[in-house]
């Protein structure tokens, strides 16, 4: 009996796999693909919305500290006028006659500054908040004296709202309107005369048992033909004329547009004079520079604004006068 005589142990059979467990395993392993993926997406948006929140909470706790401190600066100016009002009160309470002159100082001042508003500025809403300031230092104490300054007060007030009101923004959006419309015109160009057409050369050609010589003049004419051609493309680029009309047409507009802009300067300070005349000379500058072109709309535009109006017209203030007979009365008393 031989000592190598083989020892088995076991024999299996592996069993090949199915179809359909490897379709299943293939499922399995792409939902767990897929379950990762997802799981470590709402992580990160989980991150992202914590990131987002602290951001929003610092920002958040700044701006309550910013309003804190406005809150405080406005309770420390309520607190000094308090006290101001309260000192100012304690000098003028033993005294009414001290009190009584700076209430028609006060008054009178109010009422010269809404004058200047209304007929400088032509500012009618600042004028009617300083009438109505000087209509409540007055009302503060029912003093017999100043009932004719309030009257005239309250009448220059419903007076000055019943003046009918320019509508400002409305025209500086009609002056952007013709703004644009005037950007999009051209300038006519004058047109160039034709060039003349360089007559085609014939190409020479050498004759077969040409000498050396004919063959050097067809040399020499073939180049001089090269220049000529060359000489020819020059002659299509822009010419003087042409670049002036350019810069022509661009001047004419800036100049447009500068008139434009001092139109609108002129409206917004209610300089009616000036905006009418401005109009005027856009009007004209049209004329001259687009004499060929269809303008009419924008003529027809130009004709609407000198008519409309842009000013308040200011009446007199009947308070100024009650208020200097008052100071004019305590002038004598004196």
């Amino acid at each position: 009996m031989s000592s190598r005589t083989p020892l088995i142990t076991s024999v299996a059979v592996k069993r090949p796999l199915t179809w359909g467990f490897i379709v299943l395993l293939t499922v399995v392993i792409v939902l767990a693909i897929a379950a990762s993926g997802l799981a470590w997406h709402s992580e990160k948006q989980h991150r992202k919305a914590r990131g987002d929140l602290r951001q929003v909470s610092t920002e958040l706790q700044a701006i309550q500290s910013g309003h804190d401190k406005v809150l405080a600066q406005q309770i420390e100016i309520t607190r000094a006028q308090l006290q101001q009002q309260g000192t100012l009160d304690a000098l003028l309470g033993n005294d009414a006659l001290l009190r009584q002159r700076w209430q028609v100082a006060r008054t009178h001042e109010a009422i010269a500054l809404a004058e200047q508003y209304l007929n400088i500025r032509h500012d009618s809403q600042a004028a009617i908040n300083l009438l109505q300031q000087a209509f409540n230092v007055i009302s503060a104490n029912e003093d017999p004296q100043l009932l004719a300054v309030r009257r005239a007060l309250s009448q220059d007030i419903e007076l000055i709202k019943a003046l009918p009101q320019p509508d400002v923004s409305s025209l500086y959006q009609r002056l952007d309107g013709l703004r644009k419309a005037i950007a999009a015109l051209d300038v006519p160009m004058p047109a160039m005369p034709a060039m003349p057409a360089m007559p085609a050369t014939e190409p020479v050609r050498s004759p077969n048992g040409a000498t050396v010589a004919e063959r050097w003049h067809n040399f020499v004419q073939r180049v001089g033909q090269v220049t000529s051609d060359m000489v020819v493309l020059r002659r299509h680029d822009q010419s003087l004329p042409k670049l002036l009309e350019n810069e022509r047409r661009a001047l004419a507009h800036e100049q447009l547009q500068l008139l434009l802009d001092q139109t609108q300067l002129m409206l917004l300070r209610h300089d009616e004079q000036m905006f009418r005349s401005l109009l005027v000379t856009l009007g004209q500058r049209l004329n001259a520079n687009f004499a060929a072109v269809d303008i009419k709309a924008i003529q027809a535009e130009l004709t609407s604004l000198q008519d409309a109006p842009i000013m308040v017209s200011a009446p007199s203030l009947n308070s100024r006068a009650a208020i200097d007979l008052v100071m004019i009365r305590a002038e004598g008393a004196k």
